[in-house]
């Protein structure tokens, strides 16, 4: 990683998108990818260039095997999108073998929490199964508002059906199975829709005073991780 310190006067919220050569660190500001397309590409996009969304997914072909979701996290004070893959499959270790579990990018912590969760308050058995879990680009979430999108996306590999790639994902999950809000939830919602995602499931009040720049983004509240999961991947799934 490169971190660069700015000493001018102005906003410190502008960002640059460089790419990374042999012999220097040349500047891309025409490049039209952020990091959930090109990992290789460094993951900074200065938010005021708007690209066609076409380019930004044109490499995010969704699979049944391996499904992913996206979520805006903060880096520092900075919104940040970022992605998850999550690939469940049959318990390959036999009877009274624990299943096989790989987070690269997650907490193990976090991704025993959330499956606890989906056991407990949705129809998903997911201690029947082996998880891999990785952020693309070498990333890693850090914080509990990209725990909806951790979920969702081992939802979407257990049930065999994809995920919108129009759509963000942000939002805490409680252990009771309630979705909790984050903060700066506005301005991460303004940074999806900046990038052209077009829908946004957050937890309830979490798209409160996001104004015009969220006028042709749907924001969808849902107040419990099951909802969550019905109303992305469809009805019948989730208790």
């Amino acid at each position: 990683s490169l971190f660069l310190t700015s000493r001018r006067a102005g906003s410190g919220a502008g960002c640059g998108v460089g790419l990374l050569e042999q012999s220097r660190c040349r500047a891309t500001v025409q490049h039209p990818v952020h990091h959930t397309d090109l990992p290789h590409v460094c993951t900074l996009m200065d938010s005021h260039h708007q690209y066609p969304l076409h380019h930004r997914q044109a490499c995010r072909e969704i699979s049944l095997d391996v499904s992913s979701a996206v979520t805006v996290t903060m880096e520092g004070s900075r919104p940040m999108l970022m992605e998850v893959q999550a690939l469940c499959t049959r318990a390959s270790q036999g009877p009274g073998l624990p299943p096989t579990r790989v987070p690269s990018g997650v907490k193990r912590e976090r991704m025993q929490l959330i499956l606890a969760v989906l056991s407990k308050h949705t129809d998903m058995k997911p201690f029947m199964h082996d998880i891999h879990l990785n952020v693309t680009g070498g990333l890693i979430m850090a914080e509990p508002a990209t725990d909806l999108a951790v979920a969702l996306a081992i939802a979407s590999s257990y049930y065999d059906r994809a995920i919108p790639r129009e759509l963000a994902l942000i939002g805490e999950v409680g252990l009771g199975g309630e979705l909790r809000q984050v903060p700066q939830t506005e301005r991460r919602l303004a940074e999806a829709a900046k990038l052209g995602f077009t829908r946004a499931v957050v937890p309830p009040g979490g798209s409160a005073g996001s104004g015009r720049q969220l006028a042709k983004m749907q924001v969808q509240e849902c107040r419990t991780l099951a909802a969550a999961i019905s109303a992305v991947l469809g009805g019948g799934l989730a208790k």
